[in-house]
């Protein structure tokens, strides 16, 4: 949805958004290739917010979560392109998962045509 109203009857889309500060600790740039595709990441306390973008090139690319503090365990939710996700004819598909995540972790993204995704890295390494 590119309206904000549109935002309001995807509630799964904005609890997304609602966990996002207004400030954020640090910024880095984890991937990407210009005119192509950008994955960037931001650090707010323990937690971490990636975003990442493609050009109208479907493609799948790799997130090295290598910049997570070791020792340390996480729950990932993805918000992400579907197989058949399509800025032309299926802009509005998307699915939501979650994995239990670590420095060790590699992530393999789809990202459809005109695509991208969002995760939200949460620190869980106190709730054992």
């Amino acid at each position: 949805p590119d309206a904000p109203e549109e935002y309001l009857k995807k509630d799964d889309l904005l609890d997304c958004i609602r966990k996002m500060p207004a400030q954020f600790d640090g910024f880095r740039v984890l991937d990407g290739e210009i005119d192509k595709f950008i994955c960037v990441a931001r650090k707010a306390g323990d937690d971490w917010f990636i975003g990442s973008l493609t050009n109208r090139e479907a493609r799948t690319i790799t997130i090295d979560l290598s910049f997570l503090p070791e020792n340390k365990k996480y729950e990932a939710t993805l918000y992400e392109d579907v197989e058949d996700s399509h800025f032309l004819d299926n802009k509005e598909s998307y699915k939501i998962r979650k994995q239990l995540v670590d420095s060790n972790t590699k992530l393999n993204i789809k990202m459809g045509a005109g695509g991208g995704n969002a995760i939200y890295i949460k620190d869980v390494s106190s709730e054992d």
